[in-house]
């Protein structure tokens, strides 16, 4: 990963961990005096996230799906005119009989 794409990761976990109020059994006095988390948010969320409800947890990966991009979509392929497949059935059965 890249420093963009972990910026990005540790900006979601802040989020996730100020979102469940993960602060404010923090063990960071700085997190509970802000009232969110301005320190180890992987650290935080390793340690608290197995105590949150299933609920909340689900809820919370639903939201950060629906807010990624779509994987780019590939084109469809256009259909094959029925005089090329001929064409190409053909070219075919030469080729086979060489």
């Amino acid at each position: 990963m890249d420093d963009d794409e972990n910026a990005a990761r540790d900006n979601d976990l802040r989020v996730a961990n100020n979102v469940l109020k993960f602060w404010f059994a923090c063990p960071i006095r700085r997190c509970r005096r802000a009232r969110s988390c301005v320190g180890d948010s992987a650290g935080c969320h390793a340690i608290f996230c197995r105590w949150c409800r299933r609920r909340s947890k689900v809820w919370w990966r639903t939201l950060l799906e629906s807010h990624r991009p779509a994987p780019p979509r590939r084109p469809a392929a256009p259909p094959v005119k029925p005089w090329r497949r001929r064409k190409r059935a053909a070219l075919m059965q030469r080729l086979q009989q060489k």
